[in-house]
């Protein structure tokens, strides 16, 4: 695979537009596609909108609750999967969810699945405190938010070398994360609802401050494997 790098404003727009997607699963989703996955797993798959979309030949999304688009029910930190079984494996707004200190955890064992070689992609909020005060969910719930260091060690410790790393999203999510969350709530329809999303592709197509997004591959089992090229970065 040559050198990975995250979509521009204008694969993101046609992306997003095209499936009525925010600007952070469209850029999630198109650098999952640029990985090229054979043996896809999606930890924390929600309502399996990434298995949905994926062209993967084999693919499986897990989560904790069983609901529509779950393939398996499975906890992040236990995975029932034999070692080196995909060469994909995605942790998309995952690990803030975790018991605080689990993290590294889920990660490693994410790693344990992976075939060496294969790749796993991270995203999370970011420690930046006006994303962090505008959160619903760490209003409500604690809902962690990371320096992009600490993510770094725990995907260095589990043996991956990250290929691409960044930080995505501003302002768009700032306001419309909020009014999304209070219209699911209230089942309202989200008003504004176009030009926020083309707000979010703007945010997501450039460096931003509200998610981190870190792909990383796994070593080479062995110690034949070069030593790692300095990461792609666009924080």
């Amino acid at each position: 695979m040559e050198s990975l790098n995250f979509p521009s404003f204008d694969d993101v727009r046609s992306f997003g537009s095209e499936r009525a997607w925010t600007g952070r699963p469209a850029v999630l989703a198109l650098l999952v596609d640029r990985l090229e996955p054979k043996r896809l797993l999606d930890v924390g798959c929600k309502s399996g909108w990434l298995i949905d979309h994926s062209q993967a030949p084999f693919k499986v999304g897990i989560d904790t609750d069983d609901a529509p688009g779950v393939c398996a029910c499975a906890d992040a930190c236990t995975l029932p999967f034999r070692s080196a079984s995909f060469d994909v494996v995605t942790l998309l707004d995952v690990i803030e969810h975790l018991p605080k200190g689990m993290e590294g955890v889920a990660i490693s064992e994410a790693s344990r699945v992976l075939e060496p070689g294969g790749y796993l992609v991270v995203s999370t909020p970011a420690d930046w405190r006006v994303g962090k005060l505008t959160d619903p969910l760490w209003m409500l719930y604690g809902h962690r938010h990371y320096q992009m260091s600490r993510v770094l060690t725990w995907v260095e410790q589990a043996g991956l070398d990250p290929v691409l790393v960044g930080t995505r999203g501003h302002w768009a999510d700032v306001i419309g994360l909020p009014i999304e969350y209070a219209c699911q709530r209230l089942r309202l329809p989200i008003p504004f609802g176009r030009a926020l999303f083309r707000w979010g592709w703007h945010d997501y197509a450039k460096p931003g401050r509200y998610t981190h997004v870190v792909v990383s591959r796994k070593r080479d089992q062995g110690g034949t494997q070069e030593a790692p090229r300095s990461p792609s970065r666009a924080l």
